[in-house]
């Protein structure tokens, strides 16, 4: 099966076509910085789900083609019960507000059935993908797939990390409403949500970055949904705290901070580690690739990586769409629940 991933860089008018005869399977963050290709990464590695890496064997960079989006045949739509969410909402909410966490990020996903059939499959999500470019014009648009992660297409507006040589760029982004004209003003759950975020990336950078520089809190439109934003860039260094050599190069220190971001307070919680095995613990789904990140790596001097937000996993028979809200000790479970429903909105969009 051919390994293939297509990506549409914000703003820009072409997209990259990569592919291959075969995806290559790494299991630790600190090996990414030493590959080239589209890279693919869960939420958490597994046994059963590991870093994908796709080989720029061939690539090519194309202008997404104009037309007029299609309807998608689409069919039943089934979410999780309500009752379920509002089982693991208490359990979250109980174990923030007990102060064991700063922030915890409660994810669900929705089911829609579709009539997209082999041989036409690759087809069809291609077209959703440039569907999604000329809808979505802000956000990092991609479509993969391998035999390990399966199909997906995703819309995200988080930027990981990107950057080029030893200039990097990473975002904390945090806080959800709908878009209005004007913009209504951020409550305070929002800002303290984004202050976590922002908190515990200024914690990573500090041990392995230098000349930070720190733009924002400002806000950013995703879509239908505007989130607060803020900004930094700074220098790779190659050398620990203590002064000793990570490994001997840059690369190997892009993947241990690559690690040490992901995965950020965003789609996760704080203390990260903990937080993370209480969600797989206490969630009730299985995230996969959601939540997680992808794009390119080494590709054209570059890398531009981005959280899995916004997407969609496709298969034989539909789609999984996926969404998660912050739960903090002042949130609302009927809140949050309109909120993921609201993220679901970007995605789905495309297959009107």
């Amino acid at each position: 099966m051919e390994c293939y991933a297509l990506y549409r860089l914000p703003y820009a008018g072409k997209y990259i076509r990569i592919s291959s005869q075969q995806s290559i399977q790494v299991a630790e963050y600190s090996s990414i910085g030493t590959q080239n290709g589209f890279v693919i990464a869960p939420f958490a590695c597994s046994e059963t789900q590991n870093i994908v890496i796709i080989p720029a064997d061939e690539i090519s960079a194309e202008d997404v083609p104009a037309g007029i989006c299609k309807s998608m045949p689409t069919g039943t739509c089934t979410s999780m019960p309500e009752e379920q969410y509002r089982d693991a909402f208490r359990k979250f909410h109980e174990a923030v507000s007990e102060g064991r966490f700063g922030k915890l990020v409660l994810a669900r996903r929705k089911r829609i059935a579709s009539e997209i059939k082999e041989p036409n499959a690759r087809k069809e999500a291609e077209e959703l993908f440039f569907c999604a470019c000329r809808d979505f014009p802000r956000l990092m648009i991609m479509l993969f797939s391998t035999p390990q992660t399966g199909t997906w297409i995703i819309a995200s507006p988080e930027i990981l990390i990107e950057g080029q040589d030893c200039r990097y760029h990473t975002v904390a982004l945090a806080g959800t409403m709908e878009y209005s004209e004007g913009y209504a003003e951020w409550s305070e759950k929002n800002r303290r949500e984004q202050h976590v975020v922002e908190q515990y990336i200024e914690k990573a950078l500090d041990e392995m970055a230098a000349d930070v520089v720190k733009d924002g809190p400002t806000t950013m439109r995703a879509g239908s949904l505007v989130h607060l934003r803020t900004d930094y860039h700074f220098t790779l260094d190659s050398r620990s705290t203590d002064g000793s050599d990570i490994a001997g190069n840059r690369k190997n220190a892009f993947g241990m901070i690559l690690g040490r971001l992901h995965p950020t307070p965003a789609v996760c919680g704080m203390p990260k580690d903990e937080a993370q095995e209480f969600i797989l613990r206490n969630e009730g789904i299985d995230r996969r690739y959601y939540s997680g990140f992808a794009g390119p790596l080494n590709i054209y001097g570059a890398t531009h990586l981005y959280v899995s937000l916004r997407c969609a996993e496709i298969d034989a028979d539909g789609f999984w769409l996926y969404a998660g809200g912050g739960i903090m000790p002042d949130s609302l479970c009927e809140n949050e629940w309109k909120e993921t429903e609201e993220k679901m909105k970007t995605i789905a969009h495309v297959l009107r």
